[in-house]
């Protein structure tokens, strides 16, 4: 039974283990990033413009305990291909976000979910930044949003990849046609329960958990290294051999630094309030990769895919959402 990091996995986090902030500030500050206000939203994203002759551009989107930091190994090799063995013409644009509520885009006055933030995504993308179209990559939350932005944005979202299904079976909703089908999700779901204990607190009692961890840097530590560990593949490579210390730590600064923590809790409620129902058979038509990896935490069906969109799918329903008033133009260095 998972009972939590120990104390091998949180030394990273102890006062005694030396770390230099201000070389990751200059880490940070490698590529140009804005902040714009949407809707009263404050989003903060990172510019890399690629090297090919047309425009690419490609949004990539983190999750929870996630930042836009985690993009950084691959930012370059993406924007400039050329450099690494690849084609200068497969270069992309990359627009990497802060999550609203999370890191460099500050706290929210309100709970964001995932249809939310992905209405004011799609006009940071055409409105804020001229991108009639684009793609887009998410992981986590990052990866339920993304399919928000293809099943609902899909004029503009012209491809999606995700790292997991983001409109995926819940224990009242499984979408399922069958019994047999229905007992095959009911089981998987109540298998993945133990590792979705911080999802459950997350959910109920976003406000309570936040105290205690504002209030603790080696608490929020604790929360976000203990995700960092149980979601990686150990089998052939110890944690610290998977991750960078430093990194590790950066992407635990960069919540407390700007007081996030909290307010990243409360993407979870907002999205129950948003989310999908299986029930209705959503379908997402916008063409759609999935990464998955020998060692997966959370499960999907083949049914699933069929509602989140498909690596095959071309056809089906699209709607889209009326944007109520546009962003501001002016992009103020962060």
């Amino acid at each position: 039974m998972p009972a939590g990091p120990d104390q091998g996995h949180l030394s990273p986090a102890r006062a005694a283990v030396p770390y230099d902030w201000r070389a990751a500030e200059k880490e940070l500050n490698k590529h140009p990033q804005f902040r714009t206000r949407i809707d009263g939203v404050d989003i903060h994203f990172v510019e890399v413009r690629g090297e090919a002759a047309e425009r690419r551009p490609l949004l990539l989107l983190h999750g929870w305990p996630g930042s836009h930091f985690e993009f950084w190994k691959v930012a370059d090799r993406l924007a400039h291909p050329s450099q690494y063995g690849g084609s200068a013409a497969d270069a992309f644009d990359l627009i990497i976000p802060s999550l609203p509520g999370y890191g460099f885009s500050g706290r929210v006055s309100r709970p964001v979910g995932p249809r939310t933030s992905a209405g004011l995504l799609n006009r940071l993308m055409v409105e804020g930044l001229g991108h009639a179209e684009y793609m887009v990559h998410g992981g986590d939350q990052g990866a339920i949003i993304a399919s928000f932005l293809g099943a609902f944005h899909g004029e503009h979202c012209r491809a999606m990849h995700v790292n997991l299904i983001g409109w995926r079976p819940v224990l009242d909703d499984d979408g399922a046609v069958g019994e047999e089908e229905h007992a095959i999700m009911q089981g998987q779901l109540l298998a993945e329960l133990p590792d979705m204990a911080y999802a459950i607190q997350h959910w109920t009692k976003p406000q309570t958990l936040a105290m205690g961890l504002v209030d603790s840097p080696v608490g929020t530590a604790a929360w976000m290294i203990d995700k960092f560990h149980d979601w990686s593949d150990l089998r052939h490579s110890t944690f610290d051999e998977v991750h960078d210390r430093d990194a590790l730590l950066t992407s635990v600064m960069i919540y407390i630094i700007n007081g996030t923590i909290g307010s990243s809790l409360w993407s979870y409620p907002a999205l129950l309030d948003e989310r999908v129902s299986l029930a209705d058979r959503p379908f997402c038509a916008t063409p759609t990769a999935l990464a998955h990896f020998p060692v997966e935490v959370v499960g999907f069906t083949h049914r699933a895919l069929g509602s989140s969109g498909s690596t095959t799918s071309s056809g089906g329903r699209r709607s889209t959402e009326a944007a109520t008033s546009r962003p501001s133009s002016d992009r103020s260095n962060s």
